[in-house]
């Protein structure tokens, strides 16, 4: 085995996908079930806006990804570009609005900047407090439910091991590569991809790898028309 990806949510589906892409033989190991960790709670935004200047060549190249996705995973994971928009309510925040649409045009980010008219006049649903508000209008966003399944489904079909219900018990380094001993078994391969999320520090730790990572949950409210 060349590589053992640790974790199943979209990180380690989706490299274990690739990786079988470029021929490497990939075991994916997951404790409970493939994308039921943070991947499935998070909000699902495919956006660029508000990313960090130097993040914005990644977020490019994932947004072609993810309006490829359906193509590339033989199946519908729901990304739609509808648009990301950023209410502002005050001056200061007026400011850093622009400020930042400005910085980012060079990186070839183009921004729109919505007049309270504006706002109402395309999205009614808003309340009316907002003195302005920042649009992406290629931005969007995808179902997290779906995607780390499909990946690793894609990944399955191109002959990735994916193992489910794996709790790990010891994880050591023999020289030549690495052993994973899990409730199902034992694995071995050269490489060890840490993509376990919240969980990941104590993997890295054991290798003296201090990774300061904390677990916080977003608030999010899901709605539908009623």
């Amino acid at each position: 085995m060349d590589v053992i990806v640790l974790g199943g949510g979209l990180m380690g589906t989706a490299s274990a996908c690739f990786l079988a892409r470029r021929g490497a033989r990939v075991t994916l190991i997951e404790r409970n079930r493939v994308g039921a960790g943070a991947t499935v709670a998070s909000f699902g935004n495919i956006r660029r806006t508000g990313r960090h200047l130097s993040q914005l060549p990644l977020a490019h190249r994932s947004l072609r990804l993810w309006a490829g996705a359906e193509k590339m995973l033989g199946r519908d994971v729901e990304f739609r570009a509808t648009g990301h928009i950023r209410l502002i309510f005050d001056e200061g925040g007026l400011a850093d609005m622009r400020a930042y649409a400005e910085a980012a045009r060079p990186w070839g980010l183009e921004l729109e900047e919505l007049s309270p008219r504006e706002i109402q006049t395309r999205f009614p649903g808003l309340g009316p407090d907002a003195i302005a508000a920042s649009f992406s209008p290629h931005d969007g966003s995808g179902n997290p439910r779906l995607i780390a399944p499909a990946f690793a489904e894609a990944a399955r079909k191109l002959g990735a091991k994916i193992v489910e219900g794996a709790e790990i018990g010891t994880i050591r380094h023999t020289g030549s590569g690495f052993l994973v001993a899990t409730s199902k078994g034992s694995f071995a391969a050269e490489c060890l991809l840490n993509t376990a999320g919240a969980w990941g520090a104590r993997i890295a730790a054991q290798f003296g790898e201090e990774v300061p990572l904390e677990a916080r949950g977003p608030q999010m409210g899901v709605t539908e028309p009623l």
